[in-house]
């Protein structure tokens, strides 16, 4: 990639992989510095439903041996000059990846192909649409223009907008940005004020005016974060 004259590029790299142990995962996280990348994606392995590697699932590491290649191997990358912008993102200043902040931002997108999945805000009727491409290629390009080609296209209840919204914004190390809820999900944020306080009163966010940054605590327990805006 250097030689071709890119120098703004990913690398994609997963740790708790099947067999690995702290000191292979701190050799992966080196050698993928010393390639010289803008951006690392460095996330842990994860064994999705309704695949092989599911059904018949590897030896992985334990919870605490990934959780301390995770710490770890965050320390690397901090001491290389990444920062570590989204719960897996890590970039170089000025090099986060503007697609994906879209995403974490509850922002909208197209989703284009077999399988693919696209939120769309309908301002004028108040309604933001949650559209899913069916996923068989074959049976997509049978349908491709048609209505046939959409597996699912429903509006977004109220409070799956409310949960969507925190879901993303919170995996961010810079917080909530509390000014863009209302013109992401089109709900005022009295919707959700108690749900926020009970952030700020669990130690788990500090409220900085227009945002809701993560604690120490909170970036640890994001799941818990996030689920005080279930539905």
């Amino acid at each position: 990639l250097h030689g071709a004259g890119f120098d703004n590029f990913n690398l994609d790299l997963m740790f708790g992989l099947p067999g690995q142990d702290l000191a292979e995962a701190q050799e992966d996280v080196r050698r993928a510095i010393d390639s010289a990348p803008a951006h690392i994606s460095h996330y842990q392995l994860t064994l999705e439903p309704n695949t092989a590697f599911h059904a018949d699932p590897p030896a992985l590491p334990d919870e605490d041996a990934a959780w301390e290649m995770q710490e770890t191997c965050g320390g690397l990358l901090a001491e290389a000059g990444f920062a570590q912008y989204e719960v897996s993102a890590w970039a170089r200043s000025g090099r986060e990846c503007i697609h994906n902040l879209n995403y974490w931002s509850y922002g909208d997108y197209l989703g284009i192909g077999a399988g693919a999945h696209g939120k769309i805000t309908l301002p004028a009727e108040g309604t933001v649409l949650r559209r899913i491409r069916t996923r068989h290629p074959a049976a997509w390009m049978k349908s491709a223009g048609e209505a046939a080609s959409l597996a699912d296209d429903r509006p977004v209840s109220p409070e799956e907008l409310a949960f969507e919204f925190f879901l993303n914004q919170l995996r961010l190390r810079r917080g909530v940005r509390i000014s863009e809820f209302e013109a992401r999900t089109g709900l005022v944020w009295a919707v959700v004020a108690d749900r926020a306080a009970k952030l700020v009163s669990r130690g788990l966010a500090r409220d900085e005016g227009d945002l809701l940054t993560p604690t120490e605590l909170g970036w640890r327990f994001g799941n818990e974060s996030q689920a005080l805006f279930l539905p």
